[in-house]
């Protein structure tokens, strides 16, 4: 961790000096409250030109945020004296899902009907925004907190663009300082220099506490994502047990006002429709759904709509 410390050190010192980095041409961390944007707004010299005021926040508000995540933006503002700049989506996540269901399919995906949803709630919710923001404010460099090791597209991405390069999407200098850190470099680093983060990360949930062999030194947890709270994207690792566990409210009105049960369901029924388990075989074949309701069915077996 220490020599990439020291490689994104450096890569921030030369982004800021080639692109005259200071307070009448100002540069921006796209800030989401999250770990690895708090981790960039933590080297050194990141954290310097934030209180010199030569580096804005942007919080891109989805108006779907945790409200633990706001409280945190504004902790980071108050503490640091930072300028945030607020990005709002001119639609909302229901007006997306009523017009094209829930983005439960990975962005991007090979199915472009399935991948829809995910597409335009991606582009509508965050890259509009920050396209807007931009735009208005001029910034000569934008950074982030992105890692290569997130996920396949953006493993693919870093491949492609690496951490420092001219953005045709966005039109101007793009920097990923964190770009090759692992999730173990990030809490690393937060724990060598004990800076706050969001508490949301200390919501624990373990996910294999039911298996028979469980015990703290086999404990599979949920990778807690900060991002939208309504968003299924992180369903397949967890996400909906640990907010059935630490948020009931929040997930009681995403699964039954919002639909988004009744639509896991139908999903596992056809997709365990040759499975002869007994549960399968109560969903499907005694049809829970229409006799019961999901709310019903939500109660009776909650785990079975925690993945698909």
């Amino acid at each position: 961790m220490k020599e990439k410390l020291k490689h994104s050190i450096k890569l921030v010192e030369k982004v800021f000096s080639e692109n005259s980095i200071s307070r009448e041409n100002k540069g921006m961390l796209a800030f989401s409250g999250g770990i690895d944007s708090t981790t960039v707004l933590n080297l050194p010299p990141v954290l310097a030109a934030v209180k010199d005021g030569s580096i804005d926040l942007l919080f891109n508000d989805t108006l779907v945020e945790f409200p633990e995540t706001r409280k945190f933006v504004r902790y980071v503002r108050d503490e640091l004296g930072a300028n945030v700049v607020i990005a709002k989506p001119k639609t909302t996540f229901k007006e997306i899902v009523k017009r094209y269901g829930f983005p439960i399919h990975p962005r991007g995906g090979k199915d472009y009907l399935k991948s829809r949803a995910t597409n335009v709630c991606c582009s509508a919710l965050k890259k509009a925004p920050m396209k807007k923001a931009l735009k208005e404010h001029g910034w000569a460099i934008s950074m982030t907190g992105l890692r290569a090791d997130e996920s396949y597209n953006r493993r693919t991405m870093a491949k492609r663009y690496g951490e420092y390069f001219f953005s045709k999407t966005y039109k101007h200098n793009r920097c990923h300082p964190i770009l090759h850190w692992t999730l173990k470099d990030v809490w690393a680093f937060q724990k060598a220099c004990g800076f706050k983060y969001n508490i949301l990360y200390d919501k624990v949930t373990y996910l294999n506490d039911g298996a028979a062999d469980f015990s703290y030194e086999n404990a599979k947890k949920y990778p807690v994502r900060t991002g939208c709270w309504c968003c299924p994207q992180a369903l397949r690792t967890g996400k909906l047990k640990w907010m059935r566990e630490h948020f009931p409210k929040m997930f009681h009105a995403l699964m039954i006002n919002m639909g988004l049960g009744e639509v896991l369901l139908d999903m596992r029924i056809k997709k365990n429709a040759n499975v002869k388990t007994r549960r399968a075989l109560l969903m499907r074949d005694i049809n829970y759904k229409e006799i019961f309701g999901v709310e019903r069915a939500l109660e009776a077996h909650p785990c079975y709509f925690d993945t698909l």
